[in-house]
């Protein structure tokens, strides 16, 4: 099965980018790095993140300036008690997009046999320290109408990259987002 061949890929991907991410933290051509992972690439990414900030000093995170995981295909649960707390001690602020009309998360839900940080369908993931925002309004029809890839289908959501990435603005400065408070914190949504 392909997903499950994709899954190994992931894990024995970690060591390799917590290299590259190393390198990048070590190089001065860089002042500001913003990372971006879809999917299961947010597998890799954030445990390679927070291997490499249990190897460095704060200081040497400093150039990570912003963590985007974009429909995490990543066991909820693992996601809010394990992956999250890692990031926040790490500094770099984190957003998380997610959308209860993400159809690669539905069969991945089936799969894995528990929801997943990229899906609200079971409601949206609020951890202190990490923005979460619900983007089921984004526009999720370009490719094959899965609504998995809308991070680069919606113009809101390339606009939020932008934010994100130039102009390092928190949620409650990017457009087209509401608020929504819950017993657990806050949370955004695309209006």
């Amino acid at each position: 099965m392909d997903y499950i061949y994709d899954t190994n890929n992931a894990d024995q991907a970690v060591a390799y980018l917590r290299r590259f991410l190393r390198e990048i933290a070590g190089n001065d051509t860089f002042d500001s790095v913003t990372l971006v992972a879809h999917s299961m690439g947010s597998r890799v990414l954030t445990r390679a993140f927070a291997e490499l900030a249990q190897e460095m000093p704060p200081v040497g995170m400093k150039k990570f300036s912003e963590i985007v995981l974009a429909a995490p295909d990543i066991d909820a649960d693992v996601f809010r008690n394990d992956i999250a707390p890692a990031l926040v001690v790490a500094g770099s602020p984190v957003t998380l997009y997610a959308s209860s009309l993400d159809l690669a998360m539905v069969a991945s839900q089936k799969l894995g046999g528990a929801p997943r940080a990229g899906d609200v369908r079971s409601g949206v993931i609020v951890v202190p320290g990490v923005e979460s925002i619900d983007a089921t309004k984004a526009d999720t029809n370009l490719f094959w109408g899965t609504g998995h890839a809308y991070i680069a289908d919606d113009s809101d959501m390339l606009m939020h990259l932008h934010d994100v990435a130039v102009d390092h603005l928190p949620a409650a400065r990017r457009a087209r987002l509401e608020q929504v408070s819950t017993a657990q914190g806050v949370y955004w949504r695309f209006k």
